[in-house]
């Protein structure tokens, strides 16, 4: 039994991890394009000043274009997303996409409100494909116990 177990051992590799592990493309491209659109129209949102009047233009013509505004934070936006509202109340994160004055007030609490006046972020469906590489290069990690 020890010699089995021994021979056993000795053929153990360190990993079976290849480059390929590390990044599922595929599945960020199919994640990514699922939501392009309404990232294209918030572009709109990158570089104004006046955040208030490009969320209500938007919101006047497509307000369901906001409820991909959690993966610009890394958060999924399936799933009951609770979070603590700015009064101190505990809510759905989905009810900041409800009016154009909540979507203003999570964008302002969350700090996009800044990255968008100061272009730090050119272009949010690039922005997305960084963030879901990371969503899922994590999740690897975690699987994998890395």
């Amino acid at each position: 039994m020890t010699k089995d177990f021994n021979l056993f051992m000795s053929q153990l590799q360190e990993t079976n991890r290849t480059l390929d592990f590390f990044c599922d493309f595929n599945k960020i491209s199919v994640n990514v394009a699922e939501v392009e659109m309404s990232l294209n129209m918030l572009n709109y949102l990158v570089g104004k000043e006046n955040l208030e009047n490009g969320v209500m233009e938007i919101w006047q013509r497509d307000p369901k274009v906001f409820e991909v505004l959690p993966i610009l934070i890394a958060v999924r936006a399936e799933g009951r997303n609770i979070v603590v509202d700015n009064g101190g109340k505990v809510v759905l994160m989905q009810s900041f996409f409800t009016s154009a004055d909540k979507v203003t007030e999570f964008l302002r609490y969350t700090g996009l409100a800044e990255i968008f006046r100061s272009r730090r972020i050119k272009n949010l469906v690039d922005y997305v494909f960084g963030i879901e590489t990371g969503l899922d290069t994590n999740a690897r990690r975690i699987v994998a116990g890395v």
